[in-house]
């Protein structure tokens, strides 16, 4: 069905979002050594989780 494939490219483009963000948290901050990405679009757009 159209609407599950619409489904499907909107959570593909917010995991691929997410990868984007770690690849930028963890260019920028000496800090952190691993980042363990488990959102799986489960979260509201513009929530942050730490």
């Amino acid at each position: 069905m159209l609407t599950d494939r619409i489904v499907d490219l909107i959570s593909a483009r917010i995991e691929h979002q997410g990868k984007k963000l770690i690849a930028r948290i963890k260019q920028e901050s000496a800090r952190i050594s691993r980042i363990d990405y488990q959102a799986n679009g489960h979260y509201e757009n513009g929530t942050c989780v730490f």
